[in-house]
């Protein structure tokens, strides 16, 4: 963060072959308007304005709705597993 504020964001991903940062949420979940979300295409690597870049990115519908998918997903896995297990007790 720009005041040396530490801030944990599970869904940004790094690649160490493109040394770029991305949106995992939007790279997965987002289908619209891709070419205006670097962080789900080619990513980014300005890291001296990358703390701006994910604020402006957090604030973002696609970002929300991408997160909002993820979330969901995640819910219905785990919801899927727990009655698979049930079903083999």
């Amino acid at each position: 963060m720009i005041n040396d504020e530490k801030t944990d964001r599970v869904w940004l991903v790094y690649s160490i072959t493109k040394n770029c940062v991305f949106c995992y949420s939007c790279k997965l979940f987002s289908c619209k308007n891709l070419h205006l979300n670097h962080l789900s295409t080619i990513g980014t690597n300005d890291w001296k304005y990358l703390p701006k870049k994910l604020i402006t990115h957090e604030r973002s519908v696609q970002y929300l709705k991408s997160i909002e998918a993820c979330t969901e997903l995640k819910k219905n896995t785990k919801h899927t597993q727990h009655k698979i297990g049930r079903a083999h007790v």
